[in-house]
């Protein structure tokens, strides 16, 4: 098992092939000073889309929806070029924090039309969005003024 604790944050970075030991698996290789977060690194999509889908037949997604029934934060650490694969609104439903693998945070919005207010708070970060977004301009304006990366869905 890779794993990385942090004693300040208490949190453990894994490959999601090692979450597949189950949630006592992976508490257990834990340090005594307890886990609160745990950071999946580098997910391949087959993973993150059992993921977004709930599916509890996958071991590894298993491990992560015991994580989050009994209140452990998760992190997914997802590769740049998997992020346009991603679904927006299916990020919408996971109670996870997610960035890219060089620390980029990623936001993730399912309307149709963007405007300032929308686009306002982010900078420095991912905006995964529909395919079809439309932005008014002074939306347009931020995203590109903050360097927020647009990641429309691919199919």
């Amino acid at each position: 098992m890779s794993k990385t604790l942090s004693q300040q944050q208490r949190a453990v970075a894994l490959h999601h092939s090692d979450l597949e030991l189950g949630l006592s698996g992976v508490i257990s290789r834990a340090p005594q000073c307890g886990v609160e977060e745990i950071q999946i690194v580098l997910p391949d999509l087959p993973f993150l889309k059992s993921l977004c889908e709930f599916d509890s037949t996958h071991k590894a997604v298993n491990t992560v929806l015991e994580a989050w029934s009994i209140g452990l934060k998760t992190v997914l650490v997802v590769h740049q070029q998997l992020i346009p694969l991603l679904s927006a609104d299916r990020l919408g439903l996971l109670p996870t924090t997610i960035r890219d693998h060089k620390g980029v945070e990623v936001y993730w919005c399912d309307k149709p039309w963007l405007n300032y207010r929308d686009v306002a708070l982010y900078s420095n970060c991912w905006l995964v969005t529909r395919k079809d977004v439309r932005l008014t301009d002074l939306a347009n304006e931020h995203l590109q003024e903050h360097q927020v990366s647009l990641a429309c869905l691919r199919r």
